[in-house]
């Protein structure tokens, strides 16, 4: 809605630069994730949320179809950075205290809770933006980066050690020693992939043709919230 209402950018260039961004993020995973493993998960969660920031005042401040394109690209960067090493984080240090069975459980209760703050957020942010301004949401989003850049920081690091289940000579493994990179998990992935690129292509046409901040805020709210209701379901799966 920013970029479409405010930028008068067309809803076909804002689509393709998001595109983009998210091809940009499958591209960046591998150097980001070997930079997390190289000089330490907490420091990538660090260098992410700091690029994030960045992220956010260039979509707030920058122009045309380019400025939106490097801020894009930002955003993706600060999201490989986190992606993965939050969760990788949290294992070992489930794994340091003896608690590597609970790590799938911990993961999903904090990932519910993470969604169902997001849905108070979201609500927050619709408020700010219709009350006050877009500019005045920017702030307060550029503000919350920077907070969980100071959370990342205030993180500590484990001492390395094997995760395990981790075999060297058995290929890439899970945590039970099942390996991960397998037909039925490519069966798994291609699905939940194609039904979340889905949503997002339908969630983006909602928001850009149908009426102003309000309506949005719901709906992401609402779509959020399913999320996390969804997710709250993976409690009850056995661990993988």
């Amino acid at each position: 809605m920013w970029w479409v209402q405010d930028k008068q950018l067309t809803p076909a260039v804002v689509a393709t630069i998001l595109a983009i961004g998210d091809f940009s993020v499958l591209l960046l995973e591998i150097p980001t994730g070997w930079f997390a493993d190289r000089f330490g998960h907490r420091l990538s969660l660090v260098l992410g949320s700091s690029v994030q920031v960045a992220g956010m005042l260039c979509c707030w401040l920058a122009h045309g179809a380019t400025g939106l394109l490097f801020a894009v690209f930002l955003v993706a960067l600060g999201d490989a950075f986190r992606s993965g090493a939050d969760q990788a984080l949290l294992f070992r240090t489930c794994h340091l205290l003896g608690r590597a069975e609970e790590f799938q459980r911990i993961e999903a209760f904090t990932r519910t809770a993470e969604l169902i703050a997001l849905v108070g957020l979201v609500l927050a942010g619709g408020f700010v933006a219709a009350r006050w301004s877009f500019a005045a949401a920017w702030i307060a989003e550029t503000v919350l980066c920077a907070a969980g850049c100071v959370i990342a920081c205030a993180m500590t690091e484990p001492p390395p050690a094997e995760p395990a289940g981790l075999d060297a000579e058995a290929g890439v493994t899970s945590a039970a020693g099942r390996p991960i990179l397998s037909w039925a998990m490519g069966v798994l992935l291609l699905p939940a992939a194609f039904l979340g690129a889905s949503a997002d292509a339908a969630s983006f046409v909602a928001q850009i043709t149908r009426g102003g901040p309000q309506t949005a805020t719901w709906l992401v709210a609402a779509i959020t919230l399913a999320e996390a209701a969804d997710n709250w379901r993976s409690l009850r799966l056995a661990a993988f």
